[in-house]
């Protein structure tokens, strides 16, 4: 999709110069706008794969959790460990995906700003609105994942600082039970 952006806007651009539009300098500029916008959007690409192999390991951890939740015997310090690391990891892709969208909103903004044609305006707003939907929907994920292990680790060092130790590990048992409720 990308690459077909580009053709058309160094379409439109091209053609006017043809027309007696832009100068030289102005196609150049362009093309140089161009450039930035395909690294953006490749940035843009990584951090969003990235964040999916997140949300798959994710997966796997939901059913840990579910797991150590109907297991009576086991001890949840492993899952307490592997939910941190998990926690951690999701507040870096938040906050990573963040950054790209307001990065990517940035160069948007600055391009649409310096375009002259409404045809390319057109294709810059409509892959705007492509990359703002798609950084939105994993920023939400993420933050959703995120604040699920968050409370899932509160609710096993909860349960690790009761006075009862095995009461504790009853209750944390039980919230991780009630957590885990709706997720499919």
């Amino acid at each position: 999709m990308m690459m077909l952006l580009v053709a058309a806007l160094l379409g439109c651009t091209s053609g006017t110069v043809l027309r007696g539009g832009p100068s030289p300098e102005r196609v150049q500029m362009l093309q140089h706008e161009l450039g930035e916008l395909d690294k953006s959007h490749t940035a843009g690409m990584k951090v969003q794969q990235r964040a999916d192999a997140f949300f798959e390991t994710s997966k796997s951890l939901f059913t840990e959790m579910s797991s150590a939740a109907e297991d009576k015997t086991s001890n949840l310090a492993p899952l307490l460990s592997h939910l941190r690391t998990a926690q951690a990891n999701l507040a870096q892709v938040v906050l990573d995906v963040k950054s790209q969208d307001k990065s990517s909103a940035e160069l948007y903004a600055k391009m649409l700003k310096d375009d002259d044609t409404d045809q390319s305006k057109q294709l810059l707003r409509n892959l705007q609105e492509a990359d703002k939907a798609n950084f939105q929907r994993h920023r939400r994920l993420a933050e959703m994942f995120e604040f699920r292990f968050k409370k899932a680790i509160h609710f096993i060092m909860k349960g690790d600082k009761a006075a009862d130790k095995a009461k504790g590990l009853h209750e944390a048992k039980e919230n991780l039970k009630q957590l885990m409720s709706n997720v499919k």
